[in-house]
């Protein structure tokens, strides 16, 4: 796990210095993200960034929505 979470990490903190800021939010939205571990790791690693978890089968059916919007429009 600590290999994934080192990985995570890593494209965590590419992000932030691309866009050289601290995010506002953190947005899960399912897979790994939904592990208690995992949101309590990125926590402890961002304290001071918010931590959101989504509903991981409306994100997977919204996903879908505008993909099939984008495709048959």
């Amino acid at each position: 796990m600590k290999l994934w979470l080192d990985k995570l990490f890593a494209m965590i903190n590419t992000s932030i210095k691309k866009v050289g800021t601290q995010p506002e939010i953190i947005y899960l939205t399912g897979g790994m993200g939904l592990s208690p571990i995992v949101q309590k790791a990125i926590r402890t690693a961002y304290p001071s960034i918010n931590i959101e978890v989504a509903d991981p089968f409306s994100s997977v059916v919204l996903g879908a929505a505008i993909k099939a919007k984008k495709v048959f429009q």
